[in-house]
């Protein structure tokens, strides 16, 4: 008996038998649960879009405590034969989740127009009034409103198609009408500097911030634009069409901005491990927001990057969450620039802001939320949305840690999380990054404890070390800073002397016990973290001071 998971699809299982010969195959309850459109994360959008009935009555309708008109009892009909058939179909293809995937997209009638729109329609559905005074968004949104469907469509986790969004060839014959108008505005105009007899052969060349760099034709332009909507949309977890509508007129905007020579800013989504937060929890710090962790998102993620489950009182949870912000973002327009160094002086400065801010977000964590061990949250990956390239940049962790012994956010500790945060935004902290990024790594590896304490160690060089006596100017400036009474320092000054005669033996090759390991990189890690509080809540004018161990030795 072939059987199919179609958990892509909303369905836990379905067998191509059973789908023929079930008894309860008209009941209301099975045409919904067998159809392959209901399930957790998306999948009621499909349902409700089709039958025009609210997400939250497609859950009434799965236990029968929602009554359909004849009409959309026609359609469910309709559309459930539709995912049978072609579950049916594909039951023997390698992958039957994209080839369903893909089939979906592309049930039109013969004049173009998506079946899905179509039953929308039937049943009273309708696109929304958008502001006409931009041709140029106006244009590409009433294209992308007939491609609408393929937005609410469950992504098969497949690694090749993360990105795909529908295809803009179901409706070729309204192409040139939108070129006409992105031809006709006096800003795109300029975007191709290759002008040839057709839509095929006009072209230009962009480098982007983000290291994409390449050509554009002026024939698949309007499916880029819907593309980088739709992904926005995506980020944004928000499907109606009319925040559709108002990414392509943002999206449309940025590429006049950078026709222009104008630097603006673009959306990222920083997914980090090892922390919980409750969920539907929001949390602005700065110019981000800590949210709890969105599993739709996950779909256009490198499963390596992805978070674990645990159970927590019984309860399924994701051990991770999510910052979204928005960084600086710039384009170059021309031949020339793909043959130059800009790009990558571009993706170097872009670099440094995002590696910034995700450093500061995991100190923030580590010093705000005190632990007799302390809490190291892991970077997983960056979803970096760039309008130049339809699919989006994605960073990512190769080596996501797992510290272990994770931690319950509660909503007082988002509120400290975020003082920490604004006190490292507030100074510059270029001369100790190499202290912020080794005490994060410090504190978020169980791999090798030994690499842990000699993250920390060389932390705490980076704050107080300097060429000559490095030892002693170290364990002293610590002592100095951290403790008021003389036996209090003598007892920090050993302590961190320690620290560095431990650190000096292992790396010339001395094995020590692996809990005695354990042991100096846990104090070691605390003693950093001591030091870190004391600078940034009391001692900021010596951050920036070049010779702050001078400086704090020499003060009476």
């Amino acid at each position: 008996m072939a059987q199919l998971n179609l958990n892509t699809f909303g369905c836990s299982s379905l067998r191509s038998e059973y789908v023929r010969e079930s008894p309860c195959r008209d009941s209301r309850h099975a045409k919904v649960r067998y159809s392959g459109v209901y399930q957790k994360e998306n999948g009621d959008r499909n349902t409700g879009y089709i039958l025009n009935i609210e997400n939250g009555d497609v859950a009434k309708l799965i236990s029968n405590d929602y009554t359909l008109a004849s009409t959309q009892e026609t359609i469910l009909t309709e559309f459930v034969e539709l995912v049978r058939n072609k579950v049916v179909q594909h039951k023997d293809s390698a992958d039957p989740y994209v080839a369903i995937y893909y089939e979906l997209q592309n049930v039109c009638l013969p004049d173009g127009r998506h079946v899905f729109n179509c039953w929308n329609e039937q049943v009273g559905g309708s696109s929304p009034e958008i502001d006409e005074s931009d041709s140029v968004s106006y244009s590409i949104s009433l294209l992308a409103f007939e491609q609408y469907p393929f937005l609410l469509l469950p992504h098969p986790m497949s690694s090749h198609i993360r990105f795909h969004c529908g295809n803009i060839m179901l409706n070729w014959h309204k192409v040139p009408m939108v070129c006409d108008k992105i031809v006709n505005d006096e800003v795109l105009n300029n975007l191709f500097s290759e002008r040839g007899n057709n839509i095929f052969d006009t072209q230009g060349y962009f480098v982007t911030s983000c290291g994409c760099g390449g050509s554009v034709q002026l024939c698949m332009l309007a499916e880029n634009v819907i593309h980088a909507a739709v992904m926005l949309c995506r980020m944004k977890n928000n499907y109606s069409k009319i925040t559709l509508h108002n990414n392509i007129i943002n999206i449309v905007n940025v590429y006049r901005d950078a026709v222009r020579g104008k630097k603006t800013r673009i959306p990222f989504v920083m997914l980090f491990n090892n922390c919980i937060l409750q969920e539907n929890l929001t949390f602005n710090i700065e110019d981000c927001n800590i949210i709890s962790y969105n599993a739709a998102l996950e779909r256009y993620v490198p499963h390596e990057a992805r978070p674990n489950r645990i159970s927590v009182g019984g309860n399924t949870c994701i051990n991770g969450f999510m910052v979204t912000g928005s960084c600086e973002y710039e384009v170059k327009i021309g031949k020339e620039e793909l043959e130059s160094d800009h790009a990558y002086d571009a993706w170097q400065s872009l670099d440094k802001e995002l590696t910034s801010i995700s450093e500061k977000i995991r100190l923030s964590f580590a010093l705000a939320i005190g632990r007799d061990r302390p809490l190291g949250i892991t970077l997983g990956c960056i979803l970096l949305f760039d309008p130049f390239k339809p699919t989006g940049s994605i960073l990512w962790n190769p080596q996501t840690r797992y510290r272990g012994n994770e931690h319950i956010c509660s909503e007082e500790e988002l509120e400290n999380i975020g003082c920490w945060y604004r006190r490292l935004c507030e100074v510059d902290t270029s001369s100790i990054d190499v202290g912020i990024r080794r005490i994060n790594l410090a504190t978020s590896s169980d791999r090798n404890p030994i690499d842990s304490f000699v993250d920390a160690v060389i932390a705490l060089e980076n704050i107080f070390g300097v060429s000559t006596e490095a030892r002693f100017r170290v364990s002293a400036s610590v002592a100095k800073l951290l403790d008021n009474d003389v036996d209090t320092r003598q007892a920090t000054q050993k302590q961190v002397s320690k620290f560095y005669d431990q650190r000096s033996a292992i790396l010339h090759g001395r094995s020590l016990p692996q809990k005695e390991i354990a042991t100096l990189r846990e104090d070691c890690i605390q003693v950093v973290l001591r030091v870190f509080r004391k600078l940034f809540e009391h001692r900021q004018e010596l951050i920036g001071d070049a010779d702050r161990s001078k400086t704090l030795l020499l003060e009476q």
